[in-house]
């Protein structure tokens, strides 16, 4: 019945049933939302480590240039 006009049985009034009103759209928004926001957490960790990683290798790097010279 999802983007149809129909009657409410209590007070008689008519409207549209749009399926972005419907619990299940709006669950499997959020849901979807949940997943984008937990991809974006993962890939700015992941950046994170990698940038660590090297700095601590050019770090290292410096470290052992500065100890031959």
């Amino acid at each position: 019945m999802l983007d149809q006009e129909v009657l409410c049985p209590y007070c008689k009034a008519q409207f549209q049933l749009r399926r972005s009103d419907s619990i299940e759209y709006q669950r499997r928004r959020q849901q979807e939302r949940e997943i984008r926001e937990q991809k974006a957490g993962r890939e700015w960790l992941t950046c994170a480590i990698i940038a660590v990683v090297l700095v601590l290798t050019f770090l290292l790097f410096l470290i052992v240039s500065s100890g031959r010279g």
